[in-house]
């Protein structure tokens, strides 16, 4: 969908409806509105604040956001269980990363462009964490990137730096 639209409620009742992408979807405070079956959401110059609604789609295992300029809290995503598939770019008020332990079907993460993030250190608690693919992260700290990637060889993962 591109754009505003006015009824989010009938969305909801679009129950076969798998995957749904919003781009330019300004004025949505939360996603309350999603429909119940989704395997794959993602928006791209949204507005969104509140992303906890994501928690109550049981399916849901591709989640992106892409220059959602609004967003900050990325903490509810940990509840995100069947999530296999996270992608982060340019985020521009996103300041940390959550604990991922509850995340153990999350094999591939992105993060990308999110200037104001300071710590990478969170991915190294997704357990099956297979695939990282890190760029442009200008404020992060020298600590949390040696941290980061020692973790990650010291997990027993070939390094993602390659």
């Amino acid at each position: 969908l591109q754009g505003q639209f006015s009824d989010r409620q009938a969305l909801r009742q679009l129950t076969g409806l798998t995957d749904l992408y919003f781009v330019y979807a300004a004025k949505l405070g939360d996603l309350t509105f999603l429909p119940p079956n989704l395997r794959k959401f993602g928006m791209g110059r949204g507005s969104v604040t509140d992303i906890s609604a994501l928690a109550a789609l049981p399916h849901l295992a591709d989640v992106s956001f892409h220059k959602t300029a609004m967003l900050a809290d990325l903490s509810p995503l940990a509840s995100v269980t069947a999530m296999h598939t996270l992608y982060l770019a340019y985020l521009a008020q996103v300041t940390d990363l959550f604990d991922m332990t509850t995340l153990t079907r999350l094999t591939t993460l992105t993060v990308s462009n999110l200037n104001k993030l300071t710590d990478l250190r969170p991915v190294l608690t997704a357990p099956n964490l297979a695939s990282l693919v890190v760029y442009d992260l200008p404020a992060l700290q020298p600590g949390s990137w040696h941290d980061t990637c020692t973790g990650w060889l010291d997990q027993g993962k070939p390094p993602f730096w390659q």
